[in-house]
């Protein structure tokens, strides 16, 4: 059986225009600070992953990160509840912008240079 994928010559901008991304990028730096000021944010007193002492890594956009002293996994030290999460997705700038701008612009390229590659491979596994 093969195991080789090809997606051919596929470049990152056709599926992620430069100009597009800069935009969502300012969009979502706004909604990542707008959701880290609301108040009750839920503290992570151990790593998510093994349950192990977190320590300051860094901070970025309100946002601060610690990496666990076993794992080594990055993690946010206090995040929004699902709730805000889920209605970030529904409703946030960045989301919209994402599904509205993005996904629509670059569908085509998506389709030819992922998805039917991707999809010829599988059938050409199942006819083996």
């Amino acid at each position: 059986m093969k195991t080789i994928v090809s997606m051919g010559e596929l470049r990152e901008a056709e599926i992620k225009p430069s100009e597009l991304l800069a935009e969502y990028h300012r969009f979502f730096e706004k909604d990542v600070r707008a959701l880290w000021s609301q108040a009750g944010l839920v503290r992570l007193d151990s790593c998510p992953a093994c349950g192990s002492e977190g320590n300051a890594a860094f901070e970025k956009w309100g946002v601060a990160y610690r990496r666990c002293s076993a794992c080594r996994s990055l993690y946010a030290f206090e995040r929004p509840g699902a709730e805000v999460i889920e209605r970030h997705y529904a409703q946030s700038k960045s989301a919209t912008y994402w599904r509205e701008k993005i996904l629509n612009r670059t569908e085509d390229a998506r389709q030819q240079k992922v998805l039917a590659p991707r999809a010829e491979w599988v059938l050409d596994g199942l006819a083996e």
